[in-house]
């Protein structure tokens, strides 16, 4: 709804925009008059902007602790053992090519 919102104000979100800080700014310059879709972002940031209380804040940080610290490795491992073979496959390349897969959005 956000999205078809602010495609019909004429102010879509490009590949480079920030969804959150847009909505957090949304959000922060709330006023009676704003855009639908300025209305929906506020909406949005309001009620995602707080961590739910069943969130272990400690387990978390040990999860981005230890996706830090294998990152580089399993990115090694994908690249070279599965995306790029995976990839080269002609049967696997042409469903890429047909569907666009790896073009940017026109």
């Amino acid at each position: 709804l956000i999205l078809q919102h602010l495609q019909k104000e004429g102010t879509p979100l490009g590949p480079g925009d920030d969804f959150v800080q847009i909505a957090k700014e949304a959000f922060e310059a709330a006023t009676q008059q704003q855009s639908p879709a300025q209305e929906e972002l506020a909406s949005f940031y309001a009620i995602h902007k707080t961590v739910p209380s069943w969130v272990d804040l400690k387990q978390l940080e040990r999860g981005q602790n230890v996706y830090l610290k294998y990152a580089p490795a399993i990115s090694l491992s994908l690249y070279y053992r599965s995306l790029v073979a995976g990839f080269s496959i002609p049967k696997i390349a042409a469903v890429i090519r047909s569907t666009r897969y790896l073009a940017p959005p026109s």
